[in-house]
């Protein structure tokens, strides 16, 4: 497949170990999403976004309304 695609092996072997390489940007938002989850279900739901990052600024989460 490589010699097809006119790559080297190497550079095929490095690319599919960073795609199964979570960054630290990634592993912030997962985490992120799950406080988001806690903290909606902790107040019944009712929250928006607004008041789920004043929450999660509260708490000590770096995060902002986008």
């Amino acid at each position: 497949m490589c010699s097809i695609l006119g790559v080297a092996r190497s550079t095929f072997y490095d690319w599919r170990r960073q795609v199964t390489t979570v960054t630290a940007t990634a592993a912030r938002r997962a985490e992120l999403a799950i406080e988001v989850g806690a903290v909606f279900t902790e107040f019944q739901e009712t929250n928006g976004h607004r008041r789920i990052a004043q929450v999660l600024s509260k708490r000590g989460h770096v995060c902002s309304l986008m």
